[in-house]
């Protein structure tokens, strides 16, 4: 999507996705393992990310 292989984003959880629903694959993690972003496989495009992209720490 960013056409990176990483990218910076505003990562703190108390909890975490440890394994996804039946047709959803985690496509991202933190360096701690946790995941940061799924994909719902068999959908033209829907994914979930567990960062905070309203809050990110160069935006307004």
């Amino acid at each position: 999507m960013f056409g990176k292989i990483s990218v910076m984003v505003n990562s703190y959880h108390h909890q975490g996705v440890r394994l996804p629903g039946k047709g959803c694959e985690i496509k991202g993690k933190s360096e701690d393992g946790v995941t940061e972003a799924i994909e719902v496989m068999n959908h033209p495009f829907a994914l979930a990310v567990q960062w905070h992209p309203e809050m990110m720490f160069d935006s307004e």
